[in-house]
């Protein structure tokens, strides 16, 4: 009977656990159609096929979709922020533009869109995620739990593959309320499409679930955390100066299906960069979050980089992006036991997460205050979940 217990309790705490200490806040049964509800339904089957009773409730799995809608939520979307520039000219009595490059893709400029001129676009990215914690996703290197001793009955490991993608459809818009004031807003729309399977395996390798615990392919598509955006430019020098930056993230997205994070995030910042045929820039801001995500709250954002005119009709835009998320965010094999049974559990480490990405990428006008955007999003480092490419393409365009 003892070793009974110790069975149940390792494959409780084995199954598809990512190791991650359950969240801080109560959390609200999903949907029956929602992609969670998905994932409850493999915990439900899991918990069939190894006698765990049903009363017991295995927070890991809303934990993994908690790290998607955090990945997902946070990453940057590439939303530009006034590619043509307008200064009002006393000598013509009107306005003209101010620069000649178009500006960056993944931050921005000191530069306002000018009094009572709109810039708005929208921005489509793909993301195939590749990894989760340094481990693929998708060959079984994934594995929850691992080196199980103790007992000879017992799974030796447990492993998780996922076949995760999102789709990101961006509007934004940016009106000059004054020569110094930009409003605006962000608008995501997110398809998320998720399939996968749990295993089970003994010492020899033989999965003991006989590959029964699938979750079959589904996708949800909807809105996602809408931002209210403000930059003021504090300092004005040729071509550039000093803005202060502000973000509001609003809880719009559905948590159940991982497009949003159920709570308030406001990021304030500022932005220095500098005008010529080669455009430095940098930013940074600080986010404040109204609750955390698996102990991971608040976060540092910064992007510095440059753009190049190349031609009058063609800029290249170069930017290192990142984001420090603090509290937790990384994770790591940690020894566990118990009774005779000890084991090595994936679990959320504190001290924080890195992400950085690397965002080259071409800005061209083909006609008016039109312009076509092309860029890709490289992966430079992130111990969370990680997609190695992003590849982004959209339109922009200032009246």
């Amino acid at each position: 009977m003892a070793t009974s217990f110790w069975s149940v309790r390792v494959v409780l705490i084995g199954l598809l656990c990512l190791g991650m200490d359950a969240h801080a806040h109560a959390q609200t049964a999903p949907a029956p159609d929602s992609l969670a509800a998905l994932l409850v339904d493999l915990d439900r089957r899991v918990n069939i096929v190894t006698g765990v009773p049903q009363t017991i409730d295995l927070s890991a799995i809303a934990s993994f979709g908690n790290i998607i809608a955090l990945e997902q939520s946070t990453a940057p979307l590439g939303t530009s922020t006034g590619a043509f520039n307008f200064v009002f000219d006393p000598q013509l009595g009107t306005y003209r533009q101010s620069t000649t490059s178009f500006g960056p893709a993944f931050s921005s400029r000191s530069l306002t869109t000018g009094r009572n001129h709109f810039s708005a676009g929208f921005n489509y990215l793909h993301a195939g995620y590749d990894s989760f914690a340094g481990m693929n996703l998708k060959n079984g290197e994934l594995r929850p739990v691992r080196n199980v001793q103790g007992a000879v009955q017992l799974p030796r490991y447990s492993e998780l593959t996922l076949d995760l993608s999102s789709d990101t459809v961006v509007a934004f818009g940016n009106f000059g309320a004054t020569d110094n004031l930009d409003v605006g807003i962000v608008v995501p729309w997110i398809r998320t499409t998720i399939s996968g399977q749990v295993g089970l395996f003994d010492a020899a390798g033989i999965d003991l679930t006989s590959g029964s615990l699938r979750l079959a392919r589904a996708s949800a598509v909807g809105i996602g955390d809408v931002a209210i955006v403000g930059k003021y430019r504090v300092l004005r020098q040729a071509g550039g100066g000093v803005a202060a930056v502000f973000q509001l993230h609003l809880p719009t997205g559905d948590e159940d299906n991982f497009r949003g994070l159920g709570f308030t995030r406001t990021m304030i910042g500022g932005v220095w960069s500098m005008g010529g045929r080669v455009s430095p820039h940098i930013n940074l801001g600080y986010e404040f979050w109204s609750e955390d995500v698996e102990q991971i709250k608040n976060q540092v954002t910064y992007a510095l980089g440059a753009e190049v005119q190349v031609t009058p009709k063609v800029t290249a835009v170069l930017d290192l992006v990142g984001r420090r998320l603090l509290g937790a965010g990384g994770y790591e094999y940690t020894n566990q036991s118990f009774g005779p049974v000890t084991f090595e559990l994936l679990k959320v480490t504190h001290g924080g997460l890195s992400v950085v990405s690397l965002a080259p990428g071409i800005k061209w006008n083909p006609t008016g205050n039109g312009l076509l955007v092309a860029n890709v999003l490289v992966s430079l480092a992130n111990g969370g979940l990680r997609a190695n490419v992003i590849p982004v393409i959209g339109i922009d365009w200032t009246f």
